[in-house]
């Protein structure tokens, strides 16, 4: 009867089938894991090089820094004596 399940209708399923399928879900389930840590890593160096050429265009299109004022003499108040 076992035979017949096993061959015939398909019911039932070899132990060394599923220790077999049991082993390549383990494998896919690693594969996903370091794919999903190596995308992270991914968009984690992408954005930092993002904000590194968003600094330097916002460095080399900044205005010029204008130079510090010139120190003026004070003229002297006209002599109200004269």
């Amino acid at each position: 009867m076992a035979e017949f399940l096993l061959e015939e209708k398909r019911v039932l399923v070899r132990p060394n089938h599923v220790d077999g399928f049991a082993g390549e879900v383990s494998r896919l389930r690693d594969d996903v894991e370091r794919s999903a840590k190596r995308i992270a890593k991914l968009e984690q160096r992408l954005e930092q090089q993002l904000e590194q050429k968003l600094t330097q265009r916002d460095a080399a299109s900044a205005p010029p820094a204008l130079p510090a004022p010139a120190a003026v003499p004070l003229l002297p108040e006209p002599n109200s004596n004269s």
